[in-house]
């Protein structure tokens, strides 16, 4: 009996310790729901964000707004990407001012047909 006894003992004692109060179902799944409202929310503001600077960059390109508009971001990021690096090329400082500005008008020009080539097939 001894045994049956301290196994009892145990028992009782575990019994008598305090249980962690858990949260109602309810009120874990409303938790949750808001955290991922938030989210989304933030997502959706990022995005926004991020489509305004796009559109913004997208404006200063030299190229048509009606090509613009069809542009998809990573477009938008290797037109730029191209454009600097030919403005970098032609040196904006190490040309007189008439050569460098017809020098750019071309690159100018060049963009425009780029654009519009893949619009006609």
């Amino acid at each position: 009996m001894g045994r049956k006894s301290k196994l009892l003992d145990k028992e009782q004692d575990l019994d008598n310790i305090e249980k962690p109060v858990e949260k109602k179902p309810k009120e874990k799944r409303r938790n949750s729901e808001k955290r991922k409202e938030k989210s989304r929310d933030a997502a959706r503001c990022r995005r926004s964000k991020e489509s305004e600077i796009f559109t913004d960059l997208a404006n200063t390109l030299p190229v048509p707004s009606n090509v613009i508009n069809h542009m998809d971001k990573a477009s938008v990021m290797r037109l730029a990407i191209a454009y600097l690096k030919i403005r970098h090329i032609l040196g904006t400082g190490k040309m007189p001012n008439l050569f460098y500005s017809s020098k750019v008008k071309a690159v100018d020009g060049l963009f425009r047909i780029c654009n519009i080539l893949p619009s006609l097939e």
